[in-house]
């Protein structure tokens, strides 16, 4: 993994039924991990309407 620490805070928007979901929250992780500042908000049963 790369080093992530230095990076601005960071807002991440996942929903159930986007392409990569877990990936979403897995990165939102490892930036917590490298103590960046997160806000992380995950919205059960929602459509990704961009794809």
């Amino acid at each position: 993994m790369k080093d992530l620490s230095g990076l601005p805070p960071a807002c991440i928007v996942a929903v159930e039924f986007d392409p990569c979901p877990d990936e979403a929250v897995a990165y939102a992780q490892n930036l917590l991990a490298a103590e960046v500042p997160v806000e992380l908000h995950v919205f059960p049963g929602a459509y990704d309407l961009a794809f």
